[in-house]
């Protein structure tokens, strides 16, 4: 037979018996980020400074930030440097050359000008101003120079670009040197030289490779 003893009441009914334990909770690194006191997210700029402000939330605190980018940078053309910058014609026919830039927002017009000596004055071509894209295209007929220059501008919804892209056109002259001229295929009888041709590209050209043993 077993007895039980009720434990005492306390003596003040209305307060209660508390106890408290501090946890330290760590969560990986929460961050937002805002420009201009705007909520981050896509968000479409114009060429210039542009501030962005991060606020991050993390136990540990963060230690190191790494920042990557995909913003739209509204902007004016500029030309792409890797692209054809000489092109080769026959005397008296025609040459179409191509203009590639970039720029934001991408629809671009093209203007077009000439210049057909070194120090001679630009001559505006003309063309129907349509809506290209990113590459604009000219089709120059009736050469009679040796040498000329083109010159190209485009415009897009910020403006024009600043400088122009530039071309030579040639229509006739010497040769130019070969380059970057590699040999290759080995054999007991002979060998294989590979060069790429210079600036006046023609399919009458001929060149003299010497040997010496």
């Amino acid at each position: 037979m077993f007895s039980f003893v009720k434990p005492s009441v306390p003596t003040c009914p209305k307060l209660a018996l508390q106890d408290q334990l501090a946890l330290d909770v760590y969560f990986v690194p929460m961050a937002r980020v805002n420009m201009s006191e705007q909520e981050g997210g896509n968000v479409t700029v114009q060429e210039g400074i542009c501030h962005l402000h991060l606020s991050p939330q993390a136990n540990p605190r963060v230690y190191n930030v790494t920042w990557y980018y995909n913003v739209n940078f509204k902007g004016l053309p500029v030309c792409e440097e890797e692209q054809r910058r000489q092109y080769v014609g026959v005397r008296g026919g025609s040459v179409s050359v191509r203009c590639r830039v970039r720029a934001y927002p991408p629809a671009l017009t093209f203007t077009w000008a000439l210049r057909r000596t070194p120090e001679g004055v630009r001559e505006r071509l003309e063309s129907v101003g349509r809506t290209e894209g990113l590459t604009g295209r000219y089709t120059l007929t009736r050469l009679q120079e040796e040498r000329v220059q083109v010159l190209c501008w485009a415009k897009n919804a910020i403006g024009t670009q600043i400088e122009p892209c530039k071309f030579t056109v040639y229509t006739r002259g010497r040769p130019g040197p070969v380059a970057g001229c590699k040999v290759d295929n080995h054999t007991a009888s002979g060998f294989t030289v590979r060069c790429r041709s210079g600036a006046f590209r023609s399919d009458q050209a001929n060149y003299t490779l010497l040997v010496y043993a």
